[in-house]
């Protein structure tokens, strides 16, 4: 099917950025975040849930506001993790809210200690929760900590990341799980990958340092057909590393301009690569390519944005919220299909 942009009518409750999001059914929740209220900063616990016809509701609130938080998809729920209730540095939470398919929220086990930063996947019914900080002042408080979680929505620890780390970046890729890059001491190019049995095994280092900067952040990543893609960090490369399921590291270049703090996602046989930051200002610019990891041309965002959060919901990738500014964030969706 050929990719194309749709217009979308429904703007989230609040513009705001750090946002954390997941799909559970036929529903993608954008949840928390972080925004501007009369000139101070907030956090925000509502969550926006898109339907499979890209009508939205507000389900229940999260338990708490959060941001700095991860989201990930769990057999039967979304699961939303940790992150910051406030602007202390000790103003952490362990709790994780579940929604169902319903949209109904409940209590999952609670992370075994308070994070912000962490990365999130999901893997044959379980959800991963790895790396992370226990403080939000980035000091050696970081973590190794693996938490997985069930449709039952009980907590399992699995082996430690090999690195702790607070921003790696997460894709799934055949019967693995790909945590990649991150900050510890200074950004690392470390990949651990695990499987559904949770053994902890190790990929080809990424070929740039690369971290996820708080969700949507410095780098990304997604995956198509049998890739995972990471976006190429701190240089000013457009060329991608791409993971095929056997783990062979390859690069693609997948960029047509190189940049930062951009999102990406995946619909039908496409990944996508939105908005961002270069060294000349925020981009609107969205780059796509296909199962064969050919580039193609796509419909640029309505303006510029960087930090947008994104989920996949029946045949539509949803791109929300974001950076315009300083000091100015979006509450607008841009909708994708395939």
């Amino acid at each position: 099917a050929e990719l194309e942009k749709v217009g979308m009518d429904a703007d989230l409750s609040d513009e705001r950025r750090e946002i954390a999001a997941a799909s559970v059914g036929n529903y993608a929740l954008f949840a928390g975040g972080r925004g501007y209220w009369r000139n101070s900063e907030v956090i925000y616990d509502a969550v926006d849930a898109y339907s499979a016809s890209l009508t939205k509701s507000m389900p229940t609130a999260l338990s708490t506001v959060r941001s700095s938080h991860a989201g990930a998809s769990v057999e039967g729920y979304a699961l939303f993790a940790g992150g910051a209730d406030g602007q202390r540095t000790v103003d952490i939470v362990d709790s994780v809210d579940a929604y169902s398919a319903s949209l109904t929220r409940t209590a999952a086990a609670t992370l075994s200690g308070k994070r912000i930063w962490m990365g999130a996947a999901s893997l044959e019914g379980r959800a991963f929760f790895a790396g992370g900080a226990s403080t939000n002042t980035n000091s050696s408080n970081w973590c190794a900590n693996v938490e997985v979680y069930n449709g039952t929505l009980t907590r399992t620890a699995a082996t430690k990341l090999s690195v702790a780390r607070y921003w790696p970046l997460t894709a799934t890729v055949g019967s693995r799980v790909l945590f990649a890059g991150g900050m510890s001491h200074s950004a690392t190019k470390v990949v651990d990958v695990y499987s559904a049995s949770l053994t902890r095994t190790a990929a080809a280092d990424l070929s740039n340092v690369t971290n996820g900067g708080g969700g949507p952040g410095h780098d990304t990543s997604t995956v198509v057909g049998n890739y995972a893609i990471f976006t190429p960090g701190y240089s000013d490369s457009t060329s991608c590393d791409v993971y095929n399921a056997s783990l062979t590291k390859t690069t693609a270049p997948l960029l047509s301009i190189a940049r930062q703090y951009m999102s990406a996602g995946a619909v039908g046989d496409y990944a996508l690569f939105a908005g961002g930051y270069t060294n000349y200002g925020y981009s609107d610019v969205v780059d796509a390519c296909d199962t064969s990891l050919t580039r193609t041309t796509v419909t640029t965002l309505d303006y510029q944005r960087s930090g947008l959060s994104s989920a996949t919901v029946g045949d539509y990738l949803l791109f929300a919220g974001g950076r315009i500014d300083s000091k100015n964030y979006s509450g607008d969706v841009f909708v994708y299909t395939a």
